[in-house]
């Protein structure tokens, strides 16, 4: 299939040299006179390169290209502007806007025929390296997930086969300790899907530009309230409600509140997870600038140095020594979260001595 560019350009006489250069060069070339006609064949032909003149009557060059950029599906689309205008400060506002290149009229053949190969290549390896990001993540799926679901799932069929085998000869309290098994089973299992499911979903926005801008728009008016119900909830799961220690200012924050739930939790799971009981574990909330800190810190078992640099999806430290359940999908989850609304996590660590995450997430902007 040929590469498809769309030529704006409001002298006839130039779209037809352009489309005849481009056109005995292997490429496929719509024409457009106006912006206006060009954006509307931006949307019905979806070329893979566009060249634009920069004066043209109406909707100027800059124009066109600010309205490309401020659509998720067109903003990728590499610009060629082409012009007669040598200013400096012209060719600074293209390439500020977001141009890929800039050619002068009058213009040689292969100077055109270079400038477009070389935006069509770069755009070629943009892609190229998305898909074998993709392709990495779903190879991490399909290593993890089989052993990671069957696991649960074995316990469920072994204990849902132990009733079913003594169904006549069981007590109550055996059938009560047999059905806590299961659920517990069962509710590991759920976890584990949704924390694929959230990865997935977190990787994939990762590479929108639609989604990441609709992440800033959510505010959680009140941080500490899902905070301290996230913290409490986690504290109390793990059988170890003493030892949560709070102390949280408020504020107003630029992410939704599903997601800073999430995290807390997460966060929180983990200290609660990896310290023993009767080391407490604290929760603490504060303002600094134009952000909101959040530090998770606990006394337990700890990470070296090299563990905390190579904190990823799917990694468990020591796993033969220390069993978790689960993937240790939450740091790389809560870090992914964090990044996504414009914040950070840092990690420090010291073995036996525990571990203190901290978060930084921008405050909502004052209305």
């Amino acid at each position: 299939m040929n590469m498809r560019i769309l030529v704006i350009e409001d002298e006839r006489d130039i779209r037809r040299v352009l489309q005849q250069i481009l056109e005995l060069n292997g490429y496929e070339v719509t024409e457009a006179a106006t912006g206006p006609e060009g954006l509307q064949s931006v949307a019905q032909q979806k070329p893979e390169l566009i060249i634009c003149d920069v004066a043209m009557p109406g909707m100027d060059g800059f124009a066109v290209l600010q309205e490309l950029r401020k659509n998720p599906v067109t903003e990728s689309i590499p610009v060629i502007f082409l012009t007669a205008r040598t200013e400096r400060e012209n060719v600074r506002l293209g390439m500020n806007l977001g141009a890929e290149d800039y050619l002068t009229k009058p213009f040689a053949a292969d100077e055109l025929l270079r400038s477009v190969a070389a935006r069509l290549q770069r755009r070629a390896a943009i892609e190229a390296r998305i898909q074998q990001e993709m392709d990495g993540l779903r190879l991490s799926f399909t290593q993890s997930l089989p052993h990671e679901l069957l696991t649960p799932l074995s316990a469920i069929l072994a204990l849902a086969a132990l009733l079913e085998k003594e169904a006549e000869s069981i007590s109550r309290s055996q059938l009560r300790e047999l059905s806590r098994l299961i659920r517990e089973s069962a509710e590991r299992q759920q976890q584990l899907i949704n924390r694929f499911l959230t990865f997935a979903e977190l990787e994939l926005a990762a590479r929108d530009p639609a989604q990441i801008s609709d992440f800033a728009r959510h505010i959680t008016p009140s941080t500490r309230l899902v905070v301290e119900a996230a913290g409490r909830a986690m504290a109390k799961k793990a059988g170890r409600p003493d030892d949560l220690r709070l102390n949280l200012a408020d504020a107003a924050l630029a992410i939704e509140d599903r997601w800073l739930a999430q995290l807390a939790a997460e966060l929180c799971d983990n200290a609660l997870k990896f310290s023993q009981p009767k080391q407490p574990v604290v929760l603490t909330a504060q303002a600094e600038g134009k952000h909101f800190v959040l530090t998770f810190r606990d006394q337990g078992r700890g990470m070296s140095a090299e563990q905390v640099a190579a904190v990823s999806a799917y990694r468990q430290f020591d796993r033969p020594r220390h069993e978790q359940k689960g993937l240790g999908l939450g740091l790389a989850l809560c870090r992914q979260i964090a990044e996504l609304h414009q914040g950070s996590l840092a990690i420090t660590s010291q073995p036996q001595a525990g571990t203190t995450v901290v978060v930084r997430l921008p405050l909502a902007p004052k209305r």
